[in-house]
């Protein structure tokens, strides 16, 4: 349970550290991202 857990927020980082290079994004664009990374978990 507990690597499935840390493979999901691997997986979520990942994804948020993409979504930032692709946008080069506003600290507003980083708050929505982290949020939509929050609500997939």
């Amino acid at each position: 349970m507990l690597t499935t857990l840390q493979a999901q927020v691997s997986n979520s980082t990942a994804d948020l550290s993409s979504l930032m290079n692709s946008l080069n994004s506003s600290d507003a664009d980083k708050t929505k991202a982290g949020m939509l990374v929050l609500a997939k978990m």
